[in-house]
């Protein structure tokens, strides 16, 4: 149980601030890496099965590539929240297939409008010398609103082999171990 925090300043001093309620709020993989370091629950031992802190590590994968057009796609009309998510092949909602199950993630379209410091210097490869000067900013002009996106998100299933613990060997600046990952793809996850 958490009576408080311990934290260092930026000089380097410790203090501990005596609290009745602790809120981990670090993101998920830093709370998983405070808990270690506090001591606070049975951490995971893969062979065993046993413990639950640090199993199930489970995360989407992601990527994205653009896709260049030959006129303008008038981009600028948008919202910053415009979209629409298919998210019906993930988890156990996948397509089942001769190979077993084909877990595709989620399909998303999105028309934020283009901001122009954001897509701003998207050109195709080779389109220009440089990525800088004069040549390079009359070649962005001429893309700027001929571009799209193709993005993905599939999941990465939590099997038993998955799994962080604290690494023995990195430290941060605090001589505190670093979170270890360790995490094998296998077929459904590709």
């Amino acid at each position: 149980m958490a009576k408080g925090v311990h934290f260092t300043d930026s000089s380097g001093e410790e203090y501990f601030q005596p609290a009745g309620a602790v809120v981990l709020a670090s993101w998920t993989l830093n709370n998983v890496r405070l808990l270690y370091l506090s001591r606070i629950g049975r951490p995971y031992d893969p062979g065993a099965g046993t413990g639950t802190l640090g199993s199930n590590l489970t995360h989407h994968v992601q990527g994205a590539t653009s896709v260049f057009f030959d006129r303008p796609l008038n981009a600028f009309i948008g919202s910053g929240a415009l979209g629409r998510v298919v998210s019906d092949y993930e988890g156990f909602n996948g397509l089942k297939g001769d190979e077993g199950i084909l877990r595709g993630g989620i399909l998303l379209s999105a028309s934020a409008g283009s901001r122009p410091i954001q897509t701003f210097g998207n050109i195709p490869p080779g389109a220009s010398k440089t990525n800088w000067g004069s040549a390079w900013k009359k070649t962005s002009l001429a893309w700027w609103d001929k571009v799209g996106g193709i993005s993905y998100a599939t999941e990465h299933l939590s099997y038993r082999h998955n799994y962080m613990d604290l690494d023995p060997t990195y430290t941060d600046k605090f001589g505190d171990p670093l979170l270890r990952f360790t995490l094998d793809s296998r077929e459904p996850d590709s």
